[in-house]
């Protein structure tokens, strides 16, 4: 049996249309007959289901002159005798081809792609294929704590992550008893939140704190969060057991001591925070301790504050009950991650957390009627200023309090074990850094059960009968920190789904996993086919969990063709300005070398949270810092934030970029509030594979207000990072981090456009 003859099918279409539509449609069907033979579009690999992209020429004035609703059709005349349901406007090229997206009935794509792609008003119509993607994995969405000192005051919480770690979760009800000079017990940072405790220095009286120490120190383990007054703490929903053993002038005794561990742990207390130090050992305080231990307590205590300068003669040790064993003992960090000068120091040390310094306090909660020495200017007496290891102390429990909170079921092991494997490495000798500084982001990270998840969780396919065999890349994720080890296997339409070596690994946040999917639908008949894929994932305690996830393919064959009226919407425009040129004053081209920078001056000043800039430095390695006079040349290619010691910069594609190879680095305005580095064409320096140029643009106005613009970018590439730090890095943004087996986030497209607020960075 022979055959149809090509474009057969073509002709009883246009006679259908011909009885359907207007005059003036049938004159353009004419055009279209009078063309040459078509060709089958190549539908061979997986497409989207209706969709198909379209460009067509003469974008300018197309944008110009759209209208919404029903009038674009006008615009959009091509469109009209197709089934199109709706059309999205992608972008504009610098060759004038605007690129729409448009949603059709699935099953006709091939009909429209035919039909379009002999129009010469059309530049190129084509599927919506889809592609072998990168892995990647979800950033965190970091929360904005509406308590008003927060982003102002509280450098440390910032440093720590806190802002990404209550996204993952807020903690529950932990018991913590804060063994010092008691608590505000009317504070409206604790309401509801302050058990009975005891007054050790006058029995029969309220724990009430008269000198300050214990309430600052109570206000950073957990004073409440989004409460819209004051401060924010660690553990926002921790029970806080006040145990008064200090008095007014922050002095007590070792026996009081020793006895308020003793009933804080027969009370429940799972944390008992020491932010107190005794230069001399007490067989009495080590017999409390060592039985809080041995009940399961953890016990955390400051390591003590000493005048001495780093880099002295003498070495300070670990004062007590910090220098006991079995006490996590906490030394201080300053802004900067730098151990402080006051910090006691020594083999004993085990962490270390901010601590602050006289030009960087640590800002907290605040007994009424107590005089503050370091008050906030607009805060009232509430709040306060002060230095040293009792907050640093203070953050670390009230992070095993979070982590607590999160996981009541583990054991006093588990948390200690969480907070020195995410614990942040410090350069510096172990005597003075320990085993790095704690992480709240990644703590809870951590803490996260391990769940094997895979992305797409119903892969679904489309193709035309008789289509040959492809693969598809699926991604492995796991939202918690905690390894994943897991194998899968094909359950059901082995006949057509098979997958490929390796199918077994190791999965965690931040370094996701691949499983590749081989579809073979050549022998199917038409007709829609669903086979499972089962995964297991076992956990380092041994624990498994087992899911099963549909794979769904469809074989479809071309479809009679019908004509109706098309309903014409538009998507909103999104991300902000598009690509921008100079305006008279033309642009400045830098003969930029491979690694290098050039400081220069802004037409404007830049203002972001406070801080003015009339100067940048620009980098060839794609990205800009602040000010212009700051360089950080030859920077390998890190993740944020603390990775990065740039703390004011801002990265369009940071990567090992070469523009000695070809391209133009240029800087100029296209308006008086608009100020724009541009990269175009940049290649990728020597040696990177598979190379690429890029082409994007970054965009600053005086306010803070950035916008990224690209134009040509590579879907994929590794080294490289997206995103924007301010504060000296303690607020920031990443939208993409690839480094190494590091995924994190999404590449920006070609086409996409970003725009930041100063806001937007927490």
């Amino acid at each position: 049996m022979s055959g149809p003859r090509p474009g057969g099918r073509l002709w009883m279409w246009i006679l259908l249309l011909v009885a359907l539509v207007p005059t003036a449609t049938v004159a353009r069907l004419d055009r279209w007959a009078a063309a040459a033979p078509l060709e089958e579009p190549e539908l061979r690999a997986p497409w989207v289901p209706g969709v198909v992209l379209v460009g067509l020429r003469d974008g300018r004035r197309r944008m110009a002159s759209r209208g919404m609703g029903s009038q674009a059709l006008a615009t959009f005349p091509e469109l009209a005798p197709h089934p199109v349901e709706q059309v999205q406007v992608l972008a504009l090229t610098r060759q004038d081809v605007l690129e729409l997206r448009l949603q059709v009935p699935p099953g006709r794509e091939s009909q429209v792609i035919r039909a379009l792609r002999v129009d010469p008003r059309v530049a190129f119509a084509e599927p919506d294929w889809y592609v072998q993607g990168a892995v990647h994995q979800s950033p965190e969405s970091p929360v904005a704590p509406n308590d008003p000192y927060y982003r102002a005051y509280q450098w440390a919480m910032q440093r720590l992550g806190m802002s990404r770690a209550w996204a993952i979760g807020r903690g529950g009800p932990v018991q913590v008893a804060v063994i010092d000079s008691g608590i505000d017990l009317d504070h409206p940072e604790f309401q509801g939140r302050i058990l009975e405790g005891k007054n050790y220095v006058r029995p029969g009286t309220p724990p009430q704190d008269d000198a300050g120490h214990g309430t600052h120190v109570a206000g950073i383990i957990g004073a409440a969060l989004d409460n819209a007054i004051g401060v924010a703490g660690m553990a926002p929903q921790v029970l806080l057991d006040p145990r008064k053993v200090l008095n007014e002038a922050n002095s007590g005794s070792v026996s009081d001591v020793a006895l308020a561990i003793r009933e804080a742990t027969q009370a429940g207390a799972r944390i008992i925070n020491l932010s107190l130090e005794s230069p001399q050992p007490s067989a009495v305080l080590e017999s409390a301790v060592n039985e809080a231990w041995n009940a399961g307590v953890l016990l955390v205590a400051s390591a003590g504050n000493v005048g001495q300068p780093l880099g002295a003669p003498s070495v300070e040790d670990v004062l007590w009950p910090a220098a006991y064993s079995v006490v996590i003992a906490v030394g201080a960090t300053d802004r900067f991650d730098n151990p402080t000068a006051y910090s006691r120091r020594g083999r004993a040390l085990d962490l270390v957390a901010p601590g602050g310094t006289a030009d960087d306090l640590v800002y907290s909660t605040w007994p009424d009627g107590v005089p503050c020495p370091a008050p906030l200017a607009d805060a009232g007496p509430a709040y306060c200023g002060a230095v040293g290891t009792s907050m640093s102390a203070a953050f670390v429990s009230g992070l095993a309090a979070l982590i607590w909170g999160e996981r009541p079921e583990w054991t006093r092991a588990q948390v200690t074990a969480v907070l020195y494997e995410t614990a942040r490495k410090l350069d510096g000798p172990p005597e003075q850094v320990a085993q790095g500084r704690v992480s709240g982001r990644d703590a809870l990270r951590r803490a996260l059960p391990p769940e094997l998840r895979l992305e797409p969780p119903e892969p679904t396919y489309l193709v035309e009968l008789g289509a040959p065999a492809f693969t598809q890349t699926l991604a492995l994720a796991n939202p918690s920190g905690e390894p994943l080890a897991w194998e899968a296997q094909v359950v059901s339409g082995r006949s057509w789904l098979t997958l490929s070596v390796p199918m077994s690994g190791t999965v965690r946040y931040g370094q996701p996993g691949t499983l590749t999917a081989v579809v073979s639908p050549t022998a199917l008949s038409r007709g829609s086919y669903t086979g499972t894929l089962r995964t297991v994932g076992r956990q380092r305690d041994g624990a498994q969990t087992v899911r099963e996830w549909p794979v769904r393919l469809t074989v479809s064959a071309p479809l009679t063709r019908s004509l109706y009226l098309p309903v014409v919407t538009h998507a909103p425009e999104e991300g902000g300005p598009g690509w921008q040129e100079p305006d008279a004053r033309g642009r400045q081209v830098y003969a930029l070398t491979d690694n290098s920078s050039i400081g220069l001056l802004l037409p404007f000043t830049y203002t972001v949270e406070g801080q003015a800039f009339t100067t940048l430095r620009l980098y060839s390695d794609g990205f800009v810092t602040f000010p212009g006079a700051r360089s950080v040349d030859n920077l390998p290619v890190t993740c944020l934030p603390e990775e990065s010691p740039a703390h004011w910069a801002i990265y369009g594609w940071w990567a090992d970029l070469d523009p000695r190879r070809g391209g133009q680095v240029s800087t100029f305005q296209s308006g008086p509030d608009i100020f724009v580095v541009e990269f175009a064409d940049v290649p990728s320096a020597a040696g990177t594979r598979p190379s690429y140029t890029v082409r994007f643009q970054i965009l600053l106005r005086p306010d803070g207000r950035v916008h990224l613009v690209y134009e040509d970018v590579p879907s994929w590439a590794n080294p490289v990072v997206v995103g924007m730090e301010i504060q000296d890095s303690l607020l920031y943004t990443q939208v993409a981090c690839v480094r190494g087996p590091e995924v994190y986030g999404q590449l920006p497209r070609g086409g996409q456009r970003l725009t930041w607020l100063p806001s937007d960075l927490r």
